[in-house]
């Protein structure tokens, strides 16, 4: 695959991150289904930086910025996991790898991760990575995965 690595993101990564999230086909994947207004967006990743619990990574292929995965801790102790992959690379097969390196950052942890049933490429990606579909209600649909 060549030089994959994932690095905590910073506010630098503010423009690529919402260039993403506003991505018509992340719009439509996303839980909300709405665009995100920029100074909402700055906010948020400020807010998501200083905070302890909560963890946002970019994946770099040979230093080029391809993907998001963000880990938010949930009721339980374990984390929802989430994804963007650029839409420039997205069709090339790499959701699955970089899932893949971003969840074993927590090898031990309970991971959720809710997806549009009609996500497929997700719901895909998210079953390559051991992640069980768990439920599905009002067009979402969860899975977990245990590690131990």
């Amino acid at each position: 695959m060549g030089e994959l690595i994932l690095r905590p993101a910073r506010f630098a990564d503010a423009s690529i991150l919402y260039v993403w999230r506003n991505d018509m086909a992340s719009i439509k994947a996303s839980l909300s289904g709405e665009a995100v207004e920029w100074n909402r967006h700055q906010k948020w990743l400020s807010d998501l930086l200083i905070e302890g619990e909560n963890r946002i990574f970019i994946a770099e292929l040979r230093g080029v910025a391809i993907a998001m995965v963000r880990f938010d801790m949930i009721d339980d102790g374990g984390y929802e996991a989430s994804w963007i992959i650029a839409p420039e690379m997205r069709g090339k097969r790499l959701g699955r790898v970089v899932l893949e390196a971003a969840v074993e950052l927590y090898p031990k942890v309970k991971l959720i991760a809710r997806i549009r049933v009609d996500n497929l490429p997700s719901r895909k990606i998210a079953l390559q990575n051991g992640f069980r579909l768990s439920s599905e209600r009002d067009g979402i649909c969860v899975f977990t995965r245990h590690r131990c």
